[in-house]
């Protein structure tokens, strides 16, 4: 798991400051997603999980043969997470975007920032 401790500034020039903390973030976080590993051999009680999903975890929906399950991992460790359908697998993959910024990869992921009590 990926954590920081909390960045305090208080100074001249605090958006550039800030600018470049979050762009430092992004590019720390785009190295970790950039790794893709494969799926890690399941475990017997994985597999026997796996195969007895009749429905998708995440929206509940059953698994038809338009709409089949998968076996949905982390990308990031290999480990198998639980059985999805393939839309919901698809839509739970990092999305990426195209940058302009000449410091980054030009097909980096997309990075939600969420302001509280600001």
């Amino acid at each position: 798991m990926y954590q920081t401790s909390p960045k305090v500034y208080s100074g001249p020039d605090v958006m550039s400051h800030f600018y470049e903390h979050i762009m430092s973030e992004n590019r720390e976080i785009n190295q970790i997603l950039s790794q893709q590993l494969p799926l890690s051999p399941m475990t017997t009680k994985q597999a026997r999980q796996h195969e007895a999903a009749t429905e998708c975890a995440n929206c509940n929906c059953p698994f038809t043969s338009q709409n089949h399950k998968v076996k949905h991992h982390s990308h990031l460790t290999g480990e198998y997470l639980f059985a999805l359908c393939n839309n919901c697998n698809l839509q739970l993959k990092p999305k990426k975007c195209k940058v302009k910024d000449a410091n980054q990869d030009a097909n980096s992921y997309a990075l939600a920032i969420v302001f509280h009590n600001l």
